[in-house]
């Protein structure tokens, strides 16, 4: 059964007749609940938004690799669940960013206090900041 890129393969076992499903792909989870995802419908929805620009030149460019075509509908699901995974990850990574220049700011406005000759900076260091050196 084909989802996209990726896809399973069905096995039917000749000793107990159960039939097992295998990915023929590697797959992830974006939600706890739900069908997981493949790997590589995730790259395409990643690529659509940072090269190739949208599900014609997609499939444009799938037919120009000799690899199978995607339904427009289906590109936009791929490019929807990889754009909120990477504006989770900018968000993330944004706010990790401005923690570490706020206190690159406090650090050389506390240098700049105490080459003065205030000697207050360090006091006022210590009470924005705790023992692991986080901002309280």
């Amino acid at each position: 059964m084909k989802l996209g890129l990726g896809g399973y393969f069905y096995i039917q076992c000749q000793n107990c007749l159960l039939i097992n499903r295998i990915p023929y792909s590697k797959t992830h989870r974006t939600e706890k609940k739900g069908m997981s995802s493949f790997v590589i419908n995730t790259k395409v929805g990643s690529a659509m938004i940072d090269n190739v620009g949208g599900p014609r030149q997609m499939n444009n460019l799938l037919a120009t690799l000799n690899l199978p075509l995607v339904i427009d509908k289906n590109l936009k699901v791929m490019e929807r669940r990889a754009g909120n995974m990477i504006e989770k990850y900018a968000d993330e990574n944004m706010r990790k960013e401005c923690q570490m220049a706020y206190e690159k700011e406090i650090m050389k406005m506390c240098f700049a206090e105490n080459i003065a000759g205030s000697g207050l900076a360090l006091g006022h260091l210590n009470t924005i900041f705790d023992r692991n050196g986080k901002m309280d």
